[in-house]
């Protein structure tokens, strides 16, 4: 795991699409790693895929397409990314095309997911284990899949969240609390935050709490 080193150097993504992101030739200063942030930004049309052949432990991440031609977007496929800078990680959207993350997320520490511009969208499509995770930033985050989630906490504080677990009954995308300070959705008929017996305080602005239960959409 990390050794808790703060971010000292980013690397760039300069490699061809479908190519791999364990790969250091793929990169301007080498895989990135718990000390090295990661960039990938480069002039695309299309859809834009990248391999993680090998499971990767992050410190920051940026995935951006503010260089794209078209609004195609980033597309991170395979094996899982664990974050885990002590004091908490970031993981970025810049731009206005919709980036997917397909990939299993192991939470070691705090992760902070920033969707910069408010015509953009981030999906996280794979499963996210224990931990917490914020959304900032004006853009959507759309939590997707049809796997169990093991959030401990989504603090949901600027933009947009939507919650699209599309599976059976037993299947949640956060099993732990939920603080609502931005906007949050819900959608499709199998959506599920907890299991739908059970009640929940569901803290809105930090202000005001509500007690409901929640029921099938």
């Amino acid at each position: 795991m990390a050794s808790g080193a703060a971010i000292q150097a980013q690397s760039v993504w300069v490699g061809t699409p479908g190519s791999s992101f364990n790969a250091i030739p793929n990169w301007s200063g080498g895989v990135p790693s718990a000390t090295v942030a990661g960039m990938i930004d480069v002039a695309h049309t299309g859809a834009y895929q990248i391999n993680v052949a090998n499971p990767v432990i992050l410190g920051d991440l940026t995935i951006g397409d503010l260089t794209a031609v078209d609004a195609g977007g980033f597309e991170l496929t395979g094996a899982a990314i664990t974050f885990s800078k002590v004091g908490g990680n970031a993981l970025t959207k810049q731009g206005m095309a919709l980036d997917v993350i397909r990939n299993t997320l192991t939470l070691s520490t705090a992760l902070n997911v920033n969707v910069v511009d408010g015509a953009g969208a981030l999906q996280l499509d794979g499963v996210i284990g224990a931990g917490t995770l914020t959304k900032t930033g004006a853009g959507k985050l759309l939590i997707t899949g049809t796997a169990n989630n093991a959030l401990n906490l989504l603090n949901a504080q600027q933009g947009t969240v939507v919650l699209a677990k599309s599976s059976s009954a037993a299947v949640r995308a956060v099993t732990g609390a939920l603080n609502v300070g931005g906007r949050l959705r819900l959608t499709r008929r199998r959506s599920r935050l907890v299991d739908p017996m059970q009640d929940w305080g569901v803290l809105i602005s930090r202000t005001t709490v509500i007690k409901s239960r929640l029921r099938q959409l």
